[in-house]
């Protein structure tokens, strides 16, 4: 009976918090990155190349579905909260994706606790609802994870295959997600198999795809340039300027918590992290020894994926953004749900040493505590994700929305803007870098790319979009001193016009 009504509590909770994630992903306000995202969306849509004719720095595949929903929706503000759907949808997918793994490895109740604690937990929470790549390609590892091990138990060439190609469009949306690939990599060499060659196969399809459209770009050398040693040698310097302890998130902070200072939903966060890494570590080491090799390899693959990233985060990783920890979110969450049913299951079991009489009711009282520690977590964790809700509610992006339909109305359509935070989007670009302070980083830009005085006259370039604070400090000198000389301000907050040349 308890049993029932935790699984019924837990349905329950999963339906408010995903409404809670919803009614947040619609409406929450939007970062910088996510005009940035939208904005190279649109640039795909109007023909623009990445590499050749926009800086940018990953593989194309995440601007593909933006750019089509740009495509549906129009060239209006409110396609942003279309966009802004498509990301909730990839995180249902998320929710399905551990729901199926933690059900595979521990059954339907851990699968269930698992989410109430992976929707509720903090961190990265606000990072899942953002226009950003990086929650698509870590659905896509984790299915492929997923998808590797059943073709490992069944033995299934074509399953090895769409695990294999599931991994590469992962890493032509974030190649980040390297890391997932390397216990599947470990497993694949010390269990040799040739039906592995069909995963190579599914990876390889990708590469080759991704390989066609840096050469279709006609900047292939570019293009590969860009999006690997540049990549990483832009995230150093950042880091050299900017450190971040990986730590930096664990601290009091209103955005992420929905409290000031040392909340329950601050220490609730650390408590879910600490004893979900703890005893994933402890899973990791044991799943060596188990003697059944299927449960061997599926408890390997996911809990050294878990110290994988974890890893990656803390050494690996120059910058520590919130996003960096979407990887590593879903396995502590598991972990921690499977320790507190471990911990509840036990103590259903224990037989205390009591006269006879009394120890058939102390089992059952014992029983019943443990069953129902389980319902107030689940209860309690949900009421911290209200309060977060509440809290966060009132930050919404209708002022942005109403700032874009008015430079929707002030400024022509196909006018190059050159858009120093992407909050135009639906606008040509007035220069090859748009929407990054690439000054803060110019010394790491070691490839030709066009000059600023000539590629602003070529475009015919009139508007300077440069946001609610004056960012010109993050451009070059030279390029920030070109702007002041030449550009004015406007009518239009934030936008800045050519001056008329003196006769």
């Amino acid at each position: 009976m308890i049993k029932r009504l935790i699984v019924v509590l837990c349905f329950l909770s999963l339906i408010l918090q995903i409404f809670f994630r919803y009614k947040l992903t619609l409406t929450r306000y939007f970062d910088v990155d996510e005009y940035a995202h939208l904005h190279w969306g649109y640039n795909i849509l109007t023909g623009s190349i990445p590499y050749r004719d926009f800086f940018y720095i990953f593989p194309p595949y995440f601007l593909f579905p933006v750019a089509a929903i740009i495509a549906a929706f129009g060239r209006k503000a409110q396609t942003l909260i279309a966009v802004r759907g498509f990301i909730f949808l990839i995180q249902l997918a998320a929710y399905i994706a551990l729901f199926l793994w933690a059900r595979k490895l521990r059954g339907m109740l851990v699968a269930l606790m698992a989410l109430v604690i992976f929707i509720f937990l903090p961190l990265p929470s606000d990072k899942l609802l953002e226009i950003r790549p990086d929650l698509l390609a870590t659905v896509l590892s984790i299915a492929g994870l997923l998808l590797f091990v059943k073709a490992y138990e069944n033995k299934k060439a074509i399953i090895y295959f769409i695990s294999g190609f599931l991994f590469s469009i992962s890493l032509a949306i974030v190649p980040k997600t390297v890391f997932f690939l390397v216990p599947v990599t470990m497993v694949m060499f010390f269990r040799l198999n040739k039906s592995y060659l069909f995963f190579v196969l599914g990876v390889l399809l990708n590469f080759i795809l991704v390989a066609f459209f840096f050469a279709a770009s006609g900047k292939f050398l570019l293009a590969l340039y860009l999006t690997t040693k540049l990549a990483s040698d832009v995230t150093k310097v950042l880091a050299s300027k900017f450190y971040m302890r990986p730590d930096i998130f664990f601290y009091p902070n209103d955005t992420f918590y929905g409290t000031p200072g040392i909340s329950q939903t601050l220490i609730v966060n650390l408590i879910i992290y600490f004893v979900g890494i703890v005893w994933g570590i402890k899973n990791f080491v044991s799943s060596l020894s188990y003697t059944d090799d299927k449960k061997c390899v599926r408890e390997f693959v996911f809990s050294a994926t878990l110290m994988i990233n974890l890893y990656a985060f803390v050494k690996i990783f120059p910058l520590k953004h919130l996003q960096y920890l979407i990887p590593v979110s879903p396995f502590v969450a598991f972990y921690f749900a499977d320790l507190i049913v471990v911990i509840a299951s036990i103590a259903k079991q224990s037989r205390p040493r009591l006269p006879r009489p009394l120890r058939g009711l102390a089992m059952t009282l014992i029983g019943l505590s443990s069953e129902i520690i389980l319902v107030l977590i689940i209860g309690y964790l949900t009421y911290l994700s209200f309060i977060m809700f509440r809290y966060k509610s009132p930050w919404t992006n209708s002022a942005m929305i109403g700032k874009l339909n008015k430079l929707l109305t002030a400024i022509p359509q196909g006018e190059p803007v050159f858009d120093l935070t992407g909050e135009t989007i639906f606008y040509p670009d007035g220069y090859y870098f748009c929407c990054l302070p690439y000054g803060q980083y110019q010394e790491a830009l070691n490839f030709k790319f066009p000059d600023f005085k000539e590629d602003i006259e070529r475009r015919g370039t009139k508007y300077v979009h440069i946001g609610r604070t004056d960012r010109l400090e993050v451009l070059p000198a030279v390029h920030a001193r070109y702007i002041r000389e030449n550009f004015k301000e406007s009518e239009i907050a934030g936008i800045l016009v050519k001056s008329e040349k003196k006769q």
